[in-house]
């Protein structure tokens, strides 16, 4: 399981994100924290108590501030397992995540990689939607369009996938969409994913989550993006319309862009 930490992520919900890892009923597990040279001293604080408890888990701190992008591909670097699960400091796995995941890879082998439905929450840990991805290949094809067809902290890698497809980007035009680049990237290239039809992670909605998402630049490195990896020539007007929905609702004020979002998903 990897997570990066670096010193924007709150405190107050590492705790409860790094027990629900803990508590899996797949105990064999590596538990990979990558710290930015960033974090806090507060950060440091909790992370240290519990790798003094635990044994699973390895941490990794770097020297010097970094990009997020750069954090998690150290950590898949150092990564020693046959799978790398993803994991945020301020989200919940479903205790039987990892092995669902697990069983769900060893068993359909042609599956490179594979996220989740989830239980979206607020910054108080109170529900808010269940929000349900795409199963098939040909409907995560379809979404990746124009919208992320995976949930970043609920997918699990095969090792191998960063060899056939690639690590996370690192490239300024990228950022922050180094998960919508991967998977986009991935798809083109001809990876397989799927989504358990199960709400695995319970993801955190907080107050700055809409902050983050939305100006000029954002939209456009977005749009930028997803073209460049358009799947199907024959969906460019249904992308191009989409898209188009999407670029507004990103430049949208924070209520308003908070309100659409939670009403239109």
């Amino acid at each position: 399981v990897l997570m990066g930490i670096y010193y924007k992520d709150p405190p107050a919900h590492l705790n409860d994100s790094i027990e629900s890892v803990l508590n899996q009923t797949f105990s064999d597990l590596e538990f990979l924290i990558v710290l930015d040279g960033s974090t806090t001293n507060e950060l440091r604080k909790i992370v240290d108590k519990y790798a003094s408890l635990d044994s699973r888990i390895k941490l990794l701190t770097l020297e010097n501030k970094v990009n997020f992008p750069t954090v998690l591909n150290i950590g898949i670097e150092n990564a020693s397992g046959d799978m790398i699960a993803r994991m945020d400091p301020d989200d919940i796995c479903h205790k039987r995540r990892i092995e669902k995941q697990f069983k769900f890879l060893n068993k359909n082998k042609k599956v490179d990689f594979i996220g989740s439905n989830a239980e979206e929450i607020d910054e108080n840990s109170q529900h808010l939607y269940f929000k349900t991805m795409p199963e098939s290949q040909k409907d995560i094809e379809k979404l990746q369009t124009y919208r992320d067809a995976f949930i970043h902290p609920s997918v699990m890698f095969r090792s191998n996938f960063f060899e056939k497809y690639g690590k996370y980007s690192e490239l300024d035009e990228h950022k922050p969409f180094e998960d919508t680049e991967l998977w986009s990237r991935a798809i083109y290239k001809g990876a397989n994913g799927f989504n358990i039809q199960e709400n695995l992670i319970k993801f955190r909605l907080d107050k700055t989550f809409f902050e983050r998402r939305g100006d000029l630049n954002y939209g456009k490195k977005e749009f930028k993006i997803r073209f460049k990896y358009l799947i199907n020539k024959k969906l460019s007007l249904f992308f191009i319309i989409l898209q188009i929905g999407v670029f507004i609702l990103r430049i949208c004020p924070r209520r308003l862009k908070r309100y659409l979002y939670l009403t239109l998903r």
